[in-house]
């Protein structure tokens, strides 16, 4: 597998600027796809893509390939049918057109002793959709002088944020960024879903809430989503911040106790964390330590449309 991911990686790395492509920024290419092959996921299924009416089983290989798309088809395979989809929408296929628009063909979902399960038994709803896309983790070649040079304090170079589906398969072609990992975001009429693919693997992963985080959810409308969205894909925030923003998204408000467990950390990160997003006014916060709640700032989201600064 690392040969095949290797030889596409290579030639969408061709698109790059001549001269960011040193010896230094292969070595470093090598690095991150031997990271990231090695990253341990929960496999919720398998991916390939039709693009205007071919199949590949890389995304990265028709992006390689083609140099931009009409109609993009997702269709993930082997769906495990475990327990596991409190957070997650079984689905089977999604359609992207160019414009961002598109459609979904999904399971419905069951209660099944206090667990969502996927009813395959009661067939596939469809719902008109439409769609960005967002990099969760990626490469950006950056030449040996380029990198002694920036300042320790400049972060090295990230892709852009959230993306029509057009505009960021023509950033990939530019040679902006290789996308490694990336969250698919669906708006629905009165929901938003994610969805989590590899691009090395072409698996499908779990939300990394599920079997974490219990409580009950709240509706929040397609534009607060947007926004949250847009937020999130910037790649500003820290890992940590991002996951932090999406869960509080999803309740009426959390705690540093309820975050640490939640996210693996102690319960001084989850409070250092969520003072830089109180910082950032993306949260607030009632009451102190030891009993202090934090909320999403949804009135700094709308004033801002998720567009945060630096």
């Amino acid at each position: 597998m690392e040969d095949d991911v290797r030889e596409v990686v290579e030639k969408l790395l061709s698109f790059a600027p001549p001269e960011r492509v040193d010896s230094f920024a292969r070595k470093n290419l090598d690095s991150a796809i031997i990271n990231n092959l090695g990253d341990a996921v929960f496999r919720l299924g398998d991916v390939e893509y039709i693009v205007d009416g071919k199949r590949y089983g890389s995304l990265l290989a028709a992006m390689a390939e083609r140099e931009i798309f009409e109609e993009l088809t997702v269709v993930f395979n082997n769906l495990r049918f475990e327990p596991v989809w409190r957070y997650d929408l079984p689905v089977r296929k999604i359609k992207f057109y160019s414009d961002g628009r598109g459609g979904m063909l999904y399971f419905p979902k069951k209660m099944v002793m206090g667990r969502y399960v996927i009813d395959p038994s009661s067939g596939l709803l469809h719902g008109k959709i439409m769609t960005m896309i967002g990099t969760e983790r990626w490469f950006i070649p950056e030449d040996i002088k380029t990198a002694t040079e920036r300042p320790q304090d400049v972060p090295p170079a990230r892709p852009p944020g959230l993306l029509p589906p057009a505009d960021f398969w023509r950033e990939v072609r530019r040679g902006t960024f290789i996308p490694f990992r990336v969250t698919f975001y669906v708006y629905a009429r009165d929901a938003r879903y994610r969805f989590i693919v590899d691009l090395l693997r072409n698996l499908w992963i779990k939300d990394f809430r599920e079997g974490r985080f219990d409580r009950v959810t709240v509706n929040r409308s397609p534009l607060d989503s947007l926004y949250l969205d847009r937020v999130v894909a910037s790649n500003v925030l820290k890992d940590v911040q991002k996951k932090i923003l999406i869960y509080a998204f999803d309740v009426e408000d959390c705690s540093p106790s309820e975050i640490a467990y939640g996210l693996g950390i102690t319960e001084a990160m989850a409070r250092n964390h969520l003072q830089a997003l109180l910082a950032r006014n993306l949260m607030t916060v009632e009451g102190s330590p030891p009993n202090e709640t934090y909320k999403i700032n949804l009135e700094f989201l709308r004033e801002t449309k998720g567009e945060v600064m630096e």
